[in-house]
């Protein structure tokens, strides 16, 4: 018997023969996607996409926070005082460096995750016609949205941390731990506002 799974815009088979009723397609919560994943496809369908995510987060961190540290020095930091110029020209460089680096793998990724039937070792295939359809600056579409929505972000994040972290002559990891999360609460708050 072919049913509707409430979670593709697809069918499929139910293994039993028995009637199966159409499921509501709109998750009501998140313990209601995760069980209904689950259910329809599987226990590892909640790390989908992982791999390809790894293989754009990490270097996307090493660059990003190398740029940074080394940014900042050169825009004249100095530990213990107020900066304010240094953390904010450091961070704006620092996300577009690393925004411009690994936009290729993200618009390959959103091509894997877009289209279910390809698998990693098509990878160059997917690279090669996205060239031959847009030429090679097709891989970096979309590169200006990301760069409008994470450098005033990057840029507020760390005037807030660092001006945060100089509250205190010598801060310690939790006074560093919470100076973070501070800065990025009140940004997302601020972002959250401006949305609603």
């Amino acid at each position: 018997m072919i049913c509707f799974n409430g979670l593709m815009d697809h069918v499929y088979v139910c293994p039993t023969h028995k009637y199966c009723p159409p499921a509501n397609k709109n998750f009501t919560s998140t313990l209601d996607a995760l069980v209904r994943i689950v259910r329809y496809e599987g226990l590892t369908a909640l790390w989908g996409g992982l791999p390809a995510t790894m293989v754009m987060s990490v270097p996307a961190t090493i660059i990003y926070f190398t740029a940074y540290d080394q940014l900042k020095i050169m825009y004249g930091f100095k530990p213990g005082e107020k900066n304010i110029y240094s953390p904010v020209l450091s961070g704006i460089t620092a996300r577009v460096i690393t925004s411009s680096c690994v936009s290729p793998i993200e618009m390959i990724r959103v091509k894997l995750q877009s289209r279910k039937e390809l698998k990693y070792k098509e990878l160059g295939s997917v690279v090669r016609t996205a060239i031959r359809q847009g030429g090679v600056t097709s891989l970096w579409q979309g590169l200006g949205p990301s760069l409008l929505r994470d450098v005033p972000f990057s840029a507020l994040y760390w005037f807030g941390y660092e001006y945060l972290r100089s509250q205190k002559k010598d801060p310690t990891l939790q006074h560093m731990f919470l100076s973070g999360c501070t800065s990025g609460a009140v940004i997302i708050f601020y972002y959250l506002h401006l949305h609603s």
